[in-house]
């Protein structure tokens, strides 16, 4: 499978093979910005 990692607040967007990568550069991202709000998107829902 394939997931989007999106940003709310800024322009981070990356595209990762699995839930586990995903998770994580989302986790790593929020700790490091606060006030971000990042989303995980299935690419293959779409």
């Amino acid at each position: 499978m394939s997931y989007q990692v999106r940003c709310d607040s800024c322009d981070f967007d990356q595209e990762l093979a699995d839930w586990v990568e995903a998770s994580s550069a989302a986790r790593e991202h929020e700790a490091k910005y606060g006030s971000h709000w990042v989303s995980i998107h299935d690419l293959q829902a779409v």
